[in-house]
């Protein structure tokens, strides 16, 4: 139970932190266009792409879960 619960409180800790991974990166990506190194733009995109990913993914766990945790109707 206490993993379960250390396991809980960390995949909060990273939903809570998502969001503002999430605007970080597109403001990095355009207020350093100018001198950051060219190799540096691509792995932007992709940390962009995956911040979106885990927000989708956590949408649709947190829903999941959401339906089967609701006590059925009396």
């Amino acid at each position: 139970m206490r993993r379960v619960g250390h396991s809980g409180d960390l995949a909060s800790k990273i939903r809570d932190s998502l969001p503002g991974i999430g605007r970080i990166v597109p403001g990095v990506s355009r207020l350093a266009a100018d001198w950051l190194p060219p190799e540096v733009k691509p792995r932007l995109d992709t940390v962009r792409q995956d911040v979106l990913s885990l927000s989708d993914y956590d949408a649709h766990t947190s829903t999941k879960f959401s339906c089967c945790s609701t006590p059925p109707s009396a």
